[in-house]
């Protein structure tokens, strides 16, 4: 679970999308309809895809300065990167995380995702 907040994280702020919606509902909605278009979603198959959305947004709430933790969240809506990672390029980060899908992968999940601010 840790890896797909990690990888939402990061695939948003490579597309620019500085914060999603911050309802429980809309977020919902939102990664329900990305995760279910999203074609690497069966790579994470020990996630029942009814409750995804409401996983993700639980595990969102995990400290972000936790030990091998490169990206986070905070209130459920804004993704940042955690201090030891912030002078790192996201490409890379995403390149570490890359072990179940590709970096472009969590990129295509991020670009899924609605963003109402940008950068």
């Amino acid at each position: 679970m840790q890896q797909i907040v990690e990888g939402l994280a990061l695939g948003v702020l490579a597309r620019g999308i500085v914060r999603l919606p911050a309802t429980r509902d809309e977020f919902t909605s939102a990664f329900r309809a990305a995760w279910c278009s999203w074609p690497k979603a069966s790579a994470f198959d020990a996630i029942d895809f009814t409750e995804a959305a409401s996983v993700v947004w639980v595990a969102m709430d995990s400290p972000v300065h936790r030990p091998g933790v490169m990206a986070g969240w905070l209130d459920h809506s804004v993704p940042v990167l955690t201090p030891d990672n912030e002078d790192q390029d996201i490409a890379y980060l995403l390149d570490s995380l890359s072990d179940i899908v590709s970096a472009s992968d969590w990129i295509q999940l991020g670009s899924r995702m609605p963003g109402p601010c940008t950068r």
